[in-house]
């Protein structure tokens, strides 16, 4: 047979035509040239190169088919030769279905090398041995080797390699090492093993990998077999791969049987379809490798992990762009998660949780309950009953069930293994908390209950999920508000623990204060409780459910020696399940914490009140006694003064913290969205904005929330101090009256003339009460006898220490509330700062300063100099920058514009300029002290200064100024641009058609290019400028932009003139926000809707 190509043509010997024919009709037309050229390369070779074990030297075409390319054209041969056989085999295997079994690729065509010249045979058989790595070709043996080949019998090589796939030692190769390492080692068992080709040797590594996976997965199923304590996870893990090694078995059997009908000997005369080659061996294998990789890898992570986390590892390789892995993990997945679907299938049912070997993302505290793996719970335990009544509810909700993330499978979210969690908490509550055995038989969760739960069905879980969410948390929620009725419950705490039924407190208050006036220990329970019965039948309180009456009750809080009964009396209100879910022990102590704040502040208002009866209705007493008329002015003034304190902290504590908190709970009431934690979530909100605001927590420093807590109860127990020395005053002046009555007439002058004589001994208060007669009225009074001076001595030292004590308390109480005032104005609560505002609406309670001292100060310094700077700055630093300058001119656009500029540019200042020619102005800002002028650097651009005027030069000091600030300027090469506006009368005709911001520019100005944009102005015919013709004609580098308008709110023109001047000076546009002080001064601004 002839076979030609563009390089050679030669003739085939018979035997290679015939293969080369039957080659030739298995090929298409299209590569049946290509392919059968190689393939004549490949048989030329060979020919030739027999022929060259007899001959020195071999001919130059072998150089052009090097040894490799040639033994994959051999590979490539003997391939398309069998390739029907294989498929038809491969079918056989796969139970006969031709139609799927898909059609294998031909073959790479190999690039053709170029002709070169001939080697020598000891050089192809030197490249030959540099390239396989092993020395068998040599110049000695090279006929013996040759024939060592063939003496390695194949059927030899495959029998060992089916072993080898089994994780069996065969007769030429076995394994080295534990099937549980990392990496494995095929090692030769003798010297023939070490002459088997290259080729053959790495498909026989190759196949050995699947055996020694096979060996790892093995070893893994049969250590689960053995094992009793996996979880249901892992065990169906183990179920799924041996269900696999199965039907690897069976492919086993196939190739064995297979092996059976191959002849000890192999050529290329009896290959048949009946006869096993490694080439088939790998080709059927090959899916089977991938499959004991993946199944390798999921045994060899189950041995560290278990339960959620285990179905989480597995779930992770789904995310695989290989479709194989991805199909292969997710239906092994479909199998190895139905353990954890059975237990999520039980919680959100029944919420009962069967979760023996703690696999699933929710666990039990065993302290707090039992579960169904327990067994306890399979025999009924007798305590269970009696273990549930020692626990609350609220740590059966909070504690009973936890998450354990670590457990919670990749394809549950946190928010899904929220409402997962929920759930089975609300069920489990509603059965053995709630006891509504109702829910579950009317079966309203049926449809979720006969639903099978699967991997493969997520988006329909999610849904379930959904439906049993809102049905378990709405039951639970009409359970508490409707079966508890637990509205009604937290509407009695407000009104008795927090004081809102006026009239229950007051008649409280009147009937149990002289009981708590009294030491601790001398007070019981059982009077406490009779006292608070009577004030409920003597008020509104009688018409309350007896249900929420019957968990109210006075008890006293544990004392101390030298302790009264104001500081350990507390009202109580008992809860029980399930309500105690919401209102918990820890809950009902911040209860109590409000009510004894509350009740401390109730007693002092009613001790005002008492005491201020006095002092108008004891009017006819103390009028008989004129010289204590001014102790009982100044008493007054200073009671009046706790009145309001005392009534504003109260009004604040009931109108604005209690009743404006309660409207939380009212929401959530109508609304009913969530489940309990929204409820408990809710609740918790509502008491801890009243605790905060009530006891006037800032949040930012514990020890200043502290200290000022401190300081309100000390001004509290100050005014009581203050009620007992008025008290004190009241029965002294009923005791002087009285004495009036029944002494002559001349007894007041004595006891005047006593008081004036013995006032130096006694601390002096910081008003002084009115003295009596004068020394000649003191003269001319009857002398008393001994007896009766004694007495009034007496007298006075008793009025002088009363009046030094009411005085004392006074002024205590007014630092108290200067100070409380005062921290209160700067806390970060807007409330509570409201409420400073109204506690000292008349600045009564303003913190002094030294302002006065500040501005004395500055005016000295500042004299004789023309700017006097901070003293962190240089006037250097000046040199070569640019200043803007505002100017006193129409509608003071100009300074409203500088107030612009620096309200929305971070700045600092840097100096102030002489005073002397301005019209004195001085005040306090929150960075310091306000004067005239100032000038000011912006910290985003360090190049730019901006002059700020708060008043107007004066007349005769305007050219002595300008000729300074030129001085200045030009002595420090500043740009300046002069800020100014006209009054639009003004306008010339051209000028009114144009726009009405217009500029000044001299030739040797940085910004003459930049502000040439706007049209030029005419400084002739423009009224209300200002200085602004003085300072453009002064300052040698001087530009100016100046703006038409009238009176009135300007606001929107000096937002035009910032955004002029921020384009001249290459500032980044920003939203300019007004000053806050412009509201005051202009108003608010209308809404643009208001006029469509």
């Amino acid at each position: 047979m002839l076979i030609s190509s563009d390089q050679y043509s030669f003739i085939l010997p018979k035997e290679a035509a015939l293969k080369a024919g039957m080659l030739s009709d298995m090929l298409g037309e299209d590569s049946r040239g290509v392919v059968l050229e190689k393939v004549a390369e490949y048989l030329l070779f060979k020919q030739k190169y027999e022929d060259a074990t007899n001959k020195e030297t071999v001919p130059d075409f072998q150089e052009r088919i090097p040894p490799e390319i040639a033994l994959e054209l051999l590979v490539a041969a003997d391939y398309l030769q069998n390739r029907d056989r294989h498929i038809k085999l491969k079918g056989d295997m796969l139970g006969n279905n031709a139609s799927n079994i898909p059609q294998l690729p031909n073959p790479p065509i190999l690039p053709a090398a170029p002709i070169s010249t001939g080697l020598s045979k000891s050089q192809i058989l030197s490249k030959w041995r540099d390239e396989q790595g092993r020395r068998i070709f040599t110049r000695e043996n090279t006929s013996d080797v040759i024939k060592g080949l063939n003496n390695t019998p194949s059927i030899d090589i495959l029998r060992d390699t089916v072993n080898i796939l089994q994780g069996i030692d065969g007769a030429y190769f076995r394994f080295e090492g534990a099937a549980n390492q990392s990496e494995f080692k095929l090692i030769p068992t003798d010297q023939r093993s070490k002459r088997v080709p290259k080729p053959t040797l790495e498909l026989v590594i190759r196949l050995a990998e699947l055996g020694w996976l096979y060996k790892q997965v093995a070893a893994f199923v049969r250590d689960c077999s053995t094992s009793t304590s996996l979880g249901l996870i892992t065990q169906a893990l183990s179920r799924h791969v041996q269900n696999r090694l199965y039907d690897f078995y069976r492919l086993i059997a196939l190739l064995e049987a297979q092996l059976a009908h191959t002849p000890e000997t192999m050529d290329e005369q009896n290959d048949s379809m009946d006869s096993l080659t490694l080439g088939r061996i790998a080709v059927w294998t090959e899916e089977w490798r991938l499959k004991m990789r993946m199944m390798s890898t999921l045994v060899q992570g189950a041995a560290d992990v278990h339960g959620g986390a285990l179905v989480s590892l597995i779930h992770g390789y789904t995310e695989n762009g290989d479709p194989f892995i991805r199909g292969f993990v997710s239906e092994l997945l479909e199998e190895v998660s139905q353990p954890f679907f059975n237990t999520l299938h039980t919680w959100i049912t029944s919420g009962e949780l069967y979760d023996p070997f703690k696999e699933f993302f929710v666990t039990i505290n065993n302290d707090l309950g039992m579960d169904l793996n327990s067994f306890g719970w399979m025999i009924g335990a007798p305590n269970t009953t009696e273990h549930k009544a020692n626990i609350d509810a609220g740590q059966l909700w909070a504690k009973k069930y936890s998450v354990r993330d670590e457990m919670r499978p990749r394809f549950v979210g946190q928010a899904f293994a929220k409402k997962i969690f929920s759930i089975g908490k609300s069920l489990n509550f509603i059965r053995h908390s709630c006891l509504d055995e109702e829910f579950f038989a009317t079966n309203q969760i049926s449809d979720i209950a006969n639903k099978v739960l699967t991997y493969s069905d997520i988006p329909s879980l999610e849904q379930s999920i959904d439906i049993a969410f809102s049905i378990a948390s709405q039951r639970l929620l009409e359970n508490m508000f409707s079966k508890y009725k637990l509205m009604d419950h937290l509407q009695a705490l407000k009104r008795y623990l927090m004081l809102g039924s006026g009239d229950f407190v007051d008649i409280l208050m009147e009937s149990i204060g002289p009981s708590l006036a009294r030491p601790a220990n001398t007070l019981y329970r059982h009077n406490l409780t009779a006292t608070l019965e009577a004030a409920i039948r003597g008020s509104n309180a009688q018409y309350d459910d007896p249900e929420i009456l019957r968990r109210l009750d006075a008890r006293m809080l544990e004392y101390t020696h030298g302790e009264i009964g104001w500081d350990v009396f507390t009202l109580e209100y008992r809860v029980d399940q399930p309500l105690d879910v919401i209102l918990t022990p820890e809950v009902m102590s911040k209860y109590r914490r409000i009510f004894n704040y509350l009740w401390r502040l109730k007693r002092v208002e009613s001790d005002l009140v008492k005491g201020w009866r006095r002092c108008v209705m004891g009017k006819r007493s103390y009028l008989k006694v004129p010289s204590l008329d001014n102790d009982w002015h100044q008493a007054r003034i200073a009671m009046s003064e706790m009145i309001h304190f005392v009534k504003e902290l109260e009004a604040y504590c009931h109108l604005e913290v209690i009743e404006c908190s309660w409207e939380i709970i009212e929401q959530f009431a109508s609304k009913r969205e969530g489940d309990l934690d929204a409820l408990i979530s809710a609740h918790r909100e509502y008491l801890e904005r009243i605790v905060n605001k009530i006891m006037l927590v800032g949040g930012r420093s514990s020890r200043r929330d502290e200290e000022l807590l401190h300081k309100m109860k000390q001004l509290l127990s100050v005014i009581l101090s203050f009620r007992r020395a008025v008290e004190d005053l009241y029965t002294f002046t009923l005791h002087m009256s009285s004495s009036l009555d029944h002494t002559p007439l001349e007894r007041p002058d004595i006891y005047r003339h006593k008081r004036l004589s013995t006032a130096s001994s006694i601390p002096r208060a910081p008003f002084e009460v009115a003295g009596g007669g004068s020394s000649s009225s003191v003269s001319n009074s009857r002398t008393s006898t001994p007896g009766a001076a004694s007495v009034a001595d007496d007298e006075e030292e008793g009025i002088a220490g009363i009046r030094y004590r009411v005085q004392t308390s006074a002024d205590e109480f007014h630092e108290l509330a200067s100070y409380v005032v005062n921290a209160l104005q700067s806390h970060p609560d807007l409330d509570v700062r409201f409420l400073a505002v109204r506690l000292g609406f008349n600045q009564f309670y303003r913190k002094p300063t030294n302002l006065k001292l500040r501005v004395l100060a500055y005016l000295d310094s500042s004299r004789m100099t023309f700017i006097k700077y901070e003293i962190n700055f240089n006037e250097e630093e000046l040199k070569g920058k640019t200043l803007v300058l505002p100017t006193i001119s129409m509608a003071n656009v100009p300074q409203l514009a500088t107030e612009l500029l620096l309200n929305n540019h971070s700045n600092e200042l840097v100096g102030r300029f002489n005073n002397e020619g301005f019209i004195q102005v001085a005040g306090a800002s929150t960075d310091g002290l306000v004067t005239p002028l100032e000038l000011h650097r912006l910290k985003e651009y360090n190049d730019i200064y901006v002059v700020d005027q708060r008043s107007p030069i004066l007349k005769s000091y305007k050219y002595t100024f300008v000729e300074e600030l030129k001085k200045w300027a030009d002595g420090l090469n500043l740009s300046v641009i002069i800020l100014s506006s006209a009054d639009s009368a003004s306008r010339n005709d051209n000028d009114i058609v144009s726009s009405q911001l217009k500029q000044i520019s001299s030739k040797d100005s940085r910004y003459a290019d930049k502000i040439s944009e706007f049209e030029s102005l005419d400084l002739d015919t423009l009224n209300g400028t200002g200085l602004l013709k003085s300072y453009y004609g002064s300052l040698q580098n001087a530009a100016g932009l100046c703006l038409f308008t009238t009176e009135g709110d300007n606001r929107p023109d000096a937002h035009l003139l910032v955004k002029a001047l921020s384009n001249v000076l290459g500032f980044k546009p920003i939203e300019l926000k007004d000053p806050l002080h412009w509201e005051g001064l202009f108003g608010r601004l209308y809404d643009d809707k208001l006029f469509g």
